[in-house]
C-alpha cells in the first residue's frame, strides 16, 4: 500500500512539474530575415553533381569542407542542415545547385558570397545571370564554358550574347541600376519560369 502511495505522488509530481516547466525555447525566427535566391527550375541529379564539390570521401573531411560555406555565407550549419544533421531545411535544393555550380565551373563560395545578404564584385556580377537562368529554366552551363570561373562563353551563349543580351538587359533595368548598389537580396529571381532556351543540337 506504501508502495502504490509512493508513486501516486511520484506520478502528480511529475505532472505539476512538466505543468510550471518553461516551454522549450523556439527555433530562432527567420521572419525579419530577407528571403535569399532560390532554386532554379531545372530538372538533375542535383545530389550527385553537389557531391562533386566535395574533395574529401570521409564525414570529418567533408566536415572541414562545409566551413568554407559557412564562412562564406556566415551561417551556421542548421541554415541547411537540421540540428540532428538527419535533414535539411528549405535550402537544400539552392545550396545542393551552388555547390554545384561551384565545382563545375572552378569557384569558390567566398568568389561570390561575403555573407548571406552580400555579394562580392562577382557575385554582384552574376546576380542578373541567375535571373535570367531562372527566367529561361536553364543551369549555368548552357551559357558558361565549364571549369573556366564564367570567364568563357559556349557558343550558345555567345550567340545569346549577340542577339538577346542587350534586349534582356533593356527589359529589366531596375535590376540592373541596383546591382551593384545594395546586397544581392533584394534582387530576387522572379517566380516566373519563362521558356526555355531552344535545344542547340549539342
Amino acid at each position: 500500500m506504501l508502495i502504490l502511495r509512493l508513486a501516486a505522488c511520484a506520478a502528480l509530481l511529475t505532472l505539476a512539474g512538466a505543468a510550471f516547466a518553461e516551454p522549450p525555447a523556439a527555433e530562432p525566427s527567420t521572419a525579419d530575415t530577407p528571403p535569399g535566391p532560390t532554386a532554379l527550375p531545372v530538372d538533375a541529379d542535383w545530389k550527385a553533381r553537389a557531391d562533386a564539390w566535395f574533395t574529401a570521401t570521409d564525414d570529418a573531411g567533408r566536415r572541414k569542407e562545409m566551413r568554407a560555406v559557412t564562412r562564406a555565407l556566415r551561417q551556421p550549419c542548421r541554415y541547411c542542415h537540421t540540428p540532428d544533421f538527419t535533414g535539411y531545411t528549405d535550402k537544400r535544393l539552392i545550396s545542393q545547385q551552388m555547390m554545384a555550380l561551384s565545382a563545375e565551373h572552378g569557384v569558390e563560395c567566398k568568389d561570390c558570397h561575403a555573407g548571406k545578404a552580400t555579394l562580392t564584385p562577382l557575385g554582384q556580377k552574376a546576380a542578373p545571370m541567375w535571373t535570367l537562368a531562372r527566367e529561361k529554366g536553364v543551369f549555368c552551363g548552357t551559357c558558361h564554358v565549364k571549369h573556366r570561373r564564367f570567364e568563357a562563353l559556349t557558343e550558345r551563349g555567345q550567340r545569346f550574347r549577340a542577339a538577346e543580351w542587350a534586349a534582356w538587359q533593356a527589359a529589366h533595368p531596375a535590376k540592373q541600376s541596383n546591382e551593384a548598389n545594395r546586397p544581392n537580396e533584394a534582387n530576387q529571381p522572379p517566380a516566373t519560369t519563362g521558356q526555355p532556351l531552344p535545344p542547340t543540337g549539342k
